[in-house]
Parts: C-alpha cells; sequence; structure tokens
C-alpha cells in the first residue's frame, strides 16, 4: 500500500510539473483569421445572396489574401482570411442552428451575415448573446433593430432601408416633381402600393404612409395590398390601381414579385407616371433579355424610367475601381453559367457590403487582437474628427457608425448603424443612355461621361442606374413621368 501511495503522489507531481512547463510554452500563431457564414446557398433567397452580398464576401476574401492578409499586432503577422459558408436552404430555423453551433465551437473568430430581414435580425440577437461580432447585410428592414439597437450590442447595421433614408429621399423627390407641374395644390399624387406579407414589406409600407402624412392631401394612398412573399399575380391589383387614377405604383416586395409586377403591367400595357419597385430593380441583371436562365429579366426596354432603391453606380466618388473588381472577379466564378460580369452587379447594397467588410478589416487591425469585445469597441469609437480613432476609410469614402439617434456608440451599450452621411445614394431610376446623350452629373447633357466598365466596346447605348436624389450625390435628374411602355 505504502508502496502504490508513493507512485501516486509522485506521479501526481510529475503530472503536475509537466502542466506547469506546457503553460509556459506559448500558444502557436494562427496562419488565417477563421471565419464563418451561414448563407442562402439554395432555395428562394439563393437568387438575392448570389447576386448581393455573397460574391461581395468572395470578393473581399481575395483581395485581402492577395495583399497579404490583415496585420495582427498580438501576432506580429499578417492573417489571410479564411471563410467557410454554411447553406441554409433559406429556412430561418436551418440558419438559427448552423450559426449557434459556429458562435459556440470555438473553431471560428468572426462570422458574417445571412441573407434575409428576419434571418439577420435572428443573426443579431444570437451574435449579441455570444458576443460575437457581427456586420451587416442583405436587409431591408432596419427600423425593426433600430428600435431595438439596445438589445443587439455586437451589431454594426450598413444597410440602408426604408427609415434610413430612403423614405425621405424619394419624398423629396416625388414633392419636386409635384412643384413643378401645372397646379400642385389640385394635382394630388395618387400611391397604389402592393406589399410582402411579411416583417420586409409592412415595414416599408408603414414607412411609405408615414412620410406621405407630412404632406398631407398631396399624396394620398388610393390603396395598400398585401400579397405573399413569393407570390407573382397581380394582375387585380393593377386593374384596381387603373381605376383609382393611380400616379405611383409601389411594389415593396422581392425581386420575383417586383419584376413580375413590371412585366405584367406592360404586358396589360398598363402605364403609370411613375413605378417603385424593390428589392430586384436595383439588379443589374433586370436588364437582360425576357426568358434569360436566370428567369428574371425583362430588358432595359421595360426597366427603363422604373424607380428601385439603392442606390450608386460608378460614377460615385471612389466607386469606379469597386466595378471594375467586382466584374473581373464574377468573370471568373463558376455558379454564373452564361452571362458573367455586369449582368451581376447589386446596384443598392455591394457598394456598402464592402464598406462593412473594410471597416471589420480595419476594426481588427486597430484592435490588434481576434478579441471580439476589442474589436467592437474599435467599430463603437471611429468618429469624424478624432485624432486617434478617424472615422474608417472604405469606398463610401470616410465611414463611421452612430447609436439610433445619430450619436456616437457606447461600445457594449448599443449596436451600431452606419452614419447617414456616408451613403451614396437612396433612390436610383433606370435611364436610357447614349454616347451623344449622357448626364452629367450636375444635369447638363452633351458630353458623354465615360462608358460604363463591362459595356462592349461597339455599343452606343446602355442601361444606368442613376442616383436621383436631390443633392450632391445626384448623378442624373429623375424622369417623370416616365415613358409609356414600348409597343
Amino acid at each position: 500500500m505504502k508502496k502504490n501511495r508513493i507512485l501516486l503522489i509522485s506521479l501526481a507531481v510529475v503530472l503536475a510539473v509537466s502542466v506547469g512547463l506546457g503553460s509556459c510554452v506559448p500558444a502557436a500563431k494562427p496562419d488565417a483569421i477563421k471565419i464563418g457564414a451561414v448563407r442562402s446557398l439554395s432555395g428562394p433567397l439563393e437568387v438575392i445572396g448570389n447576386f448581393a452580398c455573397g460574391p461581395v464576401m468572395e470578393l473581399w476574401e481575395q483581395a485581402v489574401n492577395a495583399d497579404g492578409g490583415i496585420y495582427v499586432k498580438e501576432y506580429d503577422k499578417n492573417l489571410t482570411v479564411d471563410i467557410e459558408i454554411r447553406d441554409d436552404m433559406s429556412d430561418n430555423t436551418t440558419m438559427t442552428n448552423h450559426l449557434t453551433d459556429m458562435v459556440t465551437n470555438g473553431t471560428y473568430d468572426f462570422v458574417l451575415p445571412p441573407v434575409g430581414t428576419e434571418f439577420l435580425q435572428t443573426a443579431a440577437e444570437i451574435c449579441s448573446d455570444n458576443e460575437y461580432v457581427l456586420i451587416g447585410a442583405e436587409y431591408g428592414c432596419g427600423l425593426t433593430i433600430q428600435n431595438t439597437l439596445n438589445q443587439y450590442p455586437y451589431f454594426f447595421n450598413i444597410l440602408n432601408y426604408s427609415t434610413r433614408n430612403q423614405m425621405e429621399k424619394l419624398f423629396e423627390i416625388l414633392r419636386d416633381w409635384q412643384d413643378r407641374s401645372v397646379d400642385p395644390a389640385t394635382t394630388p399624387i395618387n400611391v397604389y402600393i402592393i406589399y410582402n406579407a411579411n416583417l420586409h414589406g409592412n415595414e416599408y409600407k408603414d414607412a411609405f404612409v408615414a412620410e406621405a402624412a407630412k404632406y398631407g392631401g398631396n399624396f394620398t394612398i388610393v390603396n395598400a395590398v398585401p400579397v405573399e412573399p413569393l407570390g407573382t399575380n397581380v394582375n387585380d391589383q393593377l386593374y384596381e390601381a387603373v381605376s383609382l387614377n393611380t400616379n405611383l405604383f409601389c411594389s415593396f416586395t422581392y425581386p420575383h414579385t417586383s419584376l413580375a409586377t413590371i412585366a405584367t403591367a406592360a404586358e396589360l400595357d398598363i402605364n403609370f407616371d411613375a413605378m417603385l419597385v424593390g428589392p430586384g430593380c436595383n439588379f443589374e441583371y433586370t436588364l437582360l433579355p425576357s426568358g434569360h436562365w436566370l428567369g428574371t429579366g425583362l430588358g432595359g426596354d421595360l426597366m427603363q424610367e422604373v424607380m428601385g432603391f439603392g442606390a450608386w453606380n460608378e460614377y460615385s466618388p471612389a466607386a469606379a475601381g469597386v466595378v471594375e473588381a467586382l466584374i473581373n472577379y464574377l468573370t471568373d466564378v463558376d455558379w454564373l453559367e452564361l452571362e458573367r460580369g455586369r449582368y451581376s452587379v447589386d446596384w443598392w447594397g455591394a457598394l456598402t457590403y464592402y464598406a462593412g467588410l473594410q471597416c471589420l478589416q480595419q476594426a481588427i487591425e486597430r484592435a490588434g487582437t481576434l478579441d471580439n469585445d476589442d474589436v467592437r469597441a474599435e467599430l463603437a469609437a471611429a468618429w469624424p474628427g478624432s485624432p486617434t480613432n478617424p472615422p474608417f476609410d472604405t469606398v463610401l469614402g470616410d465611414v463611421w457608425f452612430t447609436d439610433a439617434n445619430g450619436d456616437q456608440v457606447v461600445a457594449g451599450a448599443t449596436g451600431g448603424l452606419l452614419a447617414k452621411e456616408c451613403y451614396a445614394g437612396q433612390i436610383g431610376q433606370w435611364q436610357h443612355v447614349t454616347e451623344t446623350n449622357c448626364w452629367l452629373p450636375d444635369g447638363v447633357t452633351g458630353t458623354a461621361r465615360a462608358k460604363p466598365y463591362g459595356i462592349a466596346d461597339d455599343a452606343i447605348e446602355w442601361w444606368i442606374f442613376e442616383v436621383i436624389d436631390l443633392g450632391d450625390n445626384q448623378t442624373a435628374p429623375g424622369i417623370y413621368p416616365k415613358q409609356n411602355w414600348p409597343e
């Protein structure tokens, strides 16, 4: 017994010494920053993910690694970025399960966002509960998160949405058009709305109605009708809109319904003074001819002068290089079977998504660590005029985050929203452009801007998703009323 006891004591001492020595050995330096993402690689949301933030994530990963990676002071080395994506099949429960595993299994340093409004709100809660930074992406319903931002202290939303500042800018445009009419006091703009029967559609509809109420009788909502999120038969709604003398027809719906609404109106030869649809209108693939493999192309003749949310283009400051890089990257990806490059650009979110990823990259560099608490603090601290924490330098220019009131974010108390001043535009309109009739930013015609990258050399006409906001961001004045559908 005594001999065995001595043996056990000796073994315990050896183990204690071994553990002590082991704790003195420095941890191995990682070679890469492991980033996880749960995205809709299949199902009805695939068309949004594949043409919105998905390719931007891939381009950013490629660009960072080509540049040698992200320098992390803690390890005194550059780390490459390794993004691993799981498919949620456009199902929020599946996304929840995958993302929860990612933020609890200790494998991933950071995570990137899923596709869609309700998905991102779920992800914001999961990440904040598990103290993981989450940069926003495809999300059209920010008011809901904005009003509860104190519940998501690790979430930094970047995409513009109905009340940030799309409806405000839209009504500036509509009011300008109305003021220039023959008798604005007696010529109200009658508005008919269809909207997804979900969080996204309801918020856009409510935001429009609230903004219209500020202008009294000048803007009249003649009807607002919910439709199934992926429904496409809107014949009855279009006929009813005509019977109610509608000037502006709005479709606050996802791409399949938005674009089907345009196609149906054209087929029925139903014309309005203005049409606003989206998301969907903001994708360049809408210019593809009808019947194309994507199943959603309408051709430039039908998209001409249709309005949508966004907005930016290559004539926006600092954007040209991003367009070229994105088109060059999309020329090589294998998930696009036929048309590549320019037809894959998203004129709502792509520029903003890339800026958000640049903010994450620069916050990691400033923090000098992969610790999510420290990175979150850096995202919150950036502010105009700060000598120690200046705004992040991105493709949008200088950007920073605010709390829901527009004040500086208090790290730990609330998440952040990209400052309103940082966006390149809010409302876009497809306009027909030729080499001899091309708008300059100040509205002067007759001098062509540089031909957009990715347009065929021999092309003498094309379409641009022009920023029609009033003010400095405008790339072309809006056109009202829009022309009738072609014969």
